[in-house]
């Protein structure tokens, strides 16, 4: 069953919202790839091959990254849908949040550190609107982004 287009554009600004401040956090991701059909409709997945996982300090500086990506979907969803009701919004982030209860328990983050860390993403998240709807056009339009496209984006919209 196809997914209905307005939810298909929710989609895309979610994962834009993850792509943009994983490019502006310099946390690589694998290309992500937008469905329209079916429950799962995109995800913007770390790439962490190139890291030192030895390394604690780096290892908890990823984390607390990644946290912050996870709350960014949702955050730009928020921002560039203003009239999608919060229930939405909350069920199309279940994974984040997921993701998040996990790496707060494995690297244990204080509830303090993740009210920080959705703090900085809603900051983040309106200070880069423009990347994120510019990612977001091009993930609607391609159904498809690499880290390079969306680190180009990014660059081209700072400038």
């Amino acid at each position: 069953m196809a997914t209905p287009p307005e939810e298909l554009r929710r989609t895309v600004s979610h994962e834009a919202g993850h792509a943009a401040i994983s490019v502006h956090l310099g946390l690589r991701f694998h290309p992500i790839k937008i469905h329209d059909a079916g429950m799962y409709d995109g995800s913007v997945e770390p790439d962490l091959s190139g890291e030192d996982s030895e390394n604690k300090s780096r290892v908890d500086e990823i984390a607390r990254k990644q946290v912050i990506v996870a709350y960014a979907g949702a955050e730009a969803q928020r921002m560039l849908h203003p009239d999608q009701p919060e229930s939405e919004i909350a069920a199309s982030a279940e994974d984040d949040h997921c993701k998040i209860r996990n790496i707060a328990e494995e690297c244990k983050l204080s509830s303090a550190d993740l009210e920080h860390a959705k703090q900085e993403a809603a900051l983040l998240v309106e200070q880069f609107r423009d990347a994120i709807q510019a990612i977001a056009e091009v993930l609607w339009r391609n159904r498809r982004l690499t880290y390079a496209e969306a680190k180009e984006i990014y660059e081209a919209r700072l400038k």
